[in-house]
């Protein structure tokens, strides 16, 4: 921002009048140009040494240079037309209702929120900066206003005893009267002087508070209207409301009915509120006495995410929802969720040391006490007793359990990274993105051999899917249910699972979506996702969410952060178990056995760009927390000084 955007005695809008030396050809190149419009003072005055502008609101003029006008660029850029804020009616309602055929007006509303962390991240210096400023100078004069009203106090309470005193003196002491009566004059003139201290300083706070709060309006409103023209349906009834309407807003809350009468509008104040409150401008906030300009906090990003409208509208604007994480952190997060197993006889996980942990339910025979350097391991999903396969660092497999032996082909595997497995088959995923297979073939969910440009691999039953670097999925195997095979409209896929006839799919934008016996698409709106069945997890009878932090924010919530989740749905047999940020593991479910030792795990694997990525966000949660705890002590200082202003002009006059 320049160091002139608008005029330094009444922050209106400056207009280049001439130039000290003339344009090109005389002046005709910036007379009547808006300052830091788009096409801007600097296109007319590039070279030139001064410029002298006009305030179009109180003809002030001032001198300037045509870089600093041409800092300015970005302020009036966003105006487009200065002219079109002050448009003169609202379009008809029929014209704008005509929309709700062909047009979802949720979409309206979801696009703003969508990118109003990034837009208000852009502009956020800029807007908390001035309400610093505010409060700065609201502290500056609390200091000079309670100071005055103190005196005011002292002077008062002398008052009131020179009073007493007086009505004590006998009727025949005039001169001790008259000496009292001049001490309380005195103190009276006093207490007028501090009482115009106060009003001066209650009146300068007043006028240094406005201009910072003229300014910080004026950009809400600069950013209202580009909103409008980003995310409006592109047709020009809903433009042209949305500009009438923000043509005439201010600071102060202003109704629905307020608005259309200035704007001589035939709309209902019933349709201009249904009408604003579709739009949801991330720069217009409301309160229950209306509209006003202000980076809106009415609605939380967090909270939208959770309802189906916002749902269903994400899913039809995906190429407008930007990814929650980096390509490195999703990479990070399939490697994490290499690192846990768990199946109806056992749960697994790699230690840091790269050997696998292993509890079994009772009866169980698993030994892999002699595998080291292990990067992933899988447990594959068959009814009866599973087996457990472990991915060595140098590409090879290792195999333990009760049906090994159906795999031979596996001891021959070379070059592998991942590994999946289903009831009677397993998958290998090599360097190369191709993807081998080994066991029954019944549905034909081992006929991977044409997968190219695989990054992960999941497998359930007899079914196999692989995700390719572009986001979609391929799938294999039964279809019986076509639900778990008819993928195609799947796209910018991240991550993927499966568990008991279903397959779950992480998109970058944060959606999950399972498709098979379990068909739901859901939004979490947290950085980090680790796909599972379950979402949730029960400890000491209470849930524990395990895709992120909990809603609640109590101190004692985020004890659990999840970073690899992994289920086993079989009849009479359901675990879910989650790796903490920590290293610890906890696993739930039903008749446990002796896999609940798993509970007292540590020093499991973490992948250290996810600690280093679930920090940051922890921190900035902090930071968000402490935002809102010192935005709250703001208003209630605020509301303090309401309250005391309004009992000092009850007592001594309006300001």
């Amino acid at each position: 921002m320049g160091s002139i955007s608008m005029c330094p005695k009444c922050h209106g809008r400056l207009t280049a009048i001439s130039e000290r030396t003339g344009g090109f050809s005389g002046t005709k190149a910036v007379v009547g140009a808006v300052v830091a419009g788009p096409v801007g003072v600097a296109a007319g005055a590039l070279g030139k040494k001064l410029v002298i502008l006009q305030c179009e609101k109180c003809g002030y003029q001032i001198e300037t240079d045509a870089q600093t006008a041409q800092e300015a660029e970005e302020f009036g850029v966003l105006y487009e037309q200065y002219a079109r804020l002050h448009a003169s009616r609202i379009p008809k309602p029929e014209l704008i209702h005509k929309l709700g055929k062909d047009y979802n007006l949720n979409d309206f509303r979801i696009k703003g929120y969508v990118h109003r962390a990034e837009e208000r991240e852009r502009i956020g210096v800029d807007i908390e900066a001035v309400e610093r400023n505010v409060a700065q100078i609201e502290e500056k004069y609390d200091q000079e206003i309670q100071a005055a009203a103190a005196e005011i106090s002292q002077l008062e309470q002398e008052k009131e005893t020179k009073a007493q005193a007086l009505n004590k003196l006998g009727f025949f002491k005039f001169s001790e009267k008259k000496t009292v009566q001049a001490d309380i004059d005195s103190l009276s003139e006093q207490v007028d002087v501090s009482i115009s201290k106060a009003k001066d300083a209650y009146r300068r706070r007043d006028q240094e508070v406005a201009a910072l709060r003229s300014e910080y309006v004026e950009r809400c409103r600069i950013l209202a209207h580009a909103a409008v023209d980003e995310y409006c349906p592109d047709d020009p009834a809903w433009k042209e409301f949305a500009h009438a309407a923000y043509s005439v807003m201010s600071g102060e809350p202003m109704t629905g009915d307020e608005i259309v009468k200035t704007l001589n509008g035939d709309m209902t104040g019933g349709q201009f509120r249904q009408r604003m409150q579709e739009i949801g401008n991330p720069f217009v906030s409301w309160n229950d006495n209306g509209w006003y300009f202000g980076p809106d906090g009415s609605q939380d990003y967090s909270s939208w995410t959770c309802s189906s409208g916002f749902r269903r509208g994400a899913e039809r604007i995906s190429e407008k929802l930007p990814s929650i994480r980096s390509d490195a952190e999703w990479a990070a997060q399939r490697q994490q969720n290499a690192v846990l197993a768990v199946s109806k006889d056992f749960v697994a996980a790699i230690r840091t040391n790269g050997t696998v942990a292993i509890a079994c339910t009772d009866g169980s025979q698993y030994d892999a006490s002699s595998w080291k350097n292990i990067v992933g391991v899988a447990a594959s999903t068959r009814i009866a007793s599973g087996d457990l396969f472990g991915v060595r660092s140098d590409g090879t497999v290792v195999m333990t359990g009760p049906t090994i032996t159906d795999y031979p082909e596996v001891n021959g595997w070379r070059d592998i990274i991942a590994v999946a497995a289903g009831s009677s088959h397993v998958l290998g995923l090599r360097r190369n993105g191709t993807v081998v297979s080994a066991g029954k073939n019944f549905d034909g969910q081992c006929d991977v051999t044409e997968w190219e440009d695989i990054i992960s691999i999941a497998a359930c039953g007899c079914n196999s899917f692989g995700l390719r670097r572009d986001g979609t999925v391929v799938v294999v195997g039964d279809n019986t249910d076509d639900r778990l095979c008819n993928l195609e409209h799947w796209e910018r896929i991240v991550s993927i699972s499966a568990c008991s006839g279903t397959i779950i799919g992480v998109r970058a934008d944060g959606m999950i979506r399972r498709s098979g016996i379990t068909t739901e698409d859901r939004m979490i709106h947290t950085p980090f996702v680790a796909a599972s069945m379950r979402s949730e997890l029960f400890e000491n009878g209470e849930p524990v969410q395990l895709l992120g932090w909990p809603d609640s924010e109590e101190e004692s919530a985020p004890d659990i952060i999840a970073v690899a989740v992994a289920d086993a749905f079989i009849p009479d047999r359901r675990y879910s178990a989650c790796i903490r940020l920590d290293g610890t593991l906890m696993i739930q479910g039903e008749n446990l056995g002796r896999m609940a030792e798993a509970n007292n795990w540590t020093g499991l694997y973490v992948a250290p760009e996810l600690k280093e990525a679930i920090h940051k966000v922890e921190e900035r949660k902090k930071q968000e927390k402490q935002r809102r705890a010192q935005k709250k002590q703001l208003e209630e200082k605020q509301e303090a000084r309401r309250k005391q202003r309004a009992e000092f002009e009850a007592k001594y006059g309006r300001i």
